[in-house]
């Protein structure tokens, strides 16, 4: 009887220590898939950003573009504008001068 018992022990204690093991497995497999879950994770947020910043840089890069095309609009609009205003102050001159001979 005391054998039985001894061994009922012995047979407790192996299966306590067991159980013990498997929930320390199971907790380290969890740990495991949750790290790399969130290295999953991150690694698409990084590529997200990255995406997303390059996006952001192409829209800046078209802008710039577009606003650099613009600017030369404008200089070109400018200059003609100077010319027609000299041609005009020229035909006014010269309308100004052909009145005062027809005087």
């Amino acid at each position: 009887m005391e054998q039985q018992r001894d061994q009922a022990k012995n047979d407790y204690a192996e299966a306590s220590r067991k159980f013990e093991m498997t929930i320390e497995q199971i907790q380290k497999r969890g740990s495991l898939d949750k790290d790399r879950t969130e290295s999953n994770q991150s690694a698409l947020l990084t590529q997200q950003e990255m995406k997303l910043k390059k996006q952001i840089q192409e829209q800046i890069d078209e802008k710039n573009r577009v606003v650099g095309e613009l600017e030369e609009q404008i200089s070109s609009l400018q200059k003609e504008q100077r010319e027609c205003k000299i041609k005009l102050e020229l035909c006014d001159r010269e309308r100004v001068s052909l009145q005062k001979q027809l005087d």
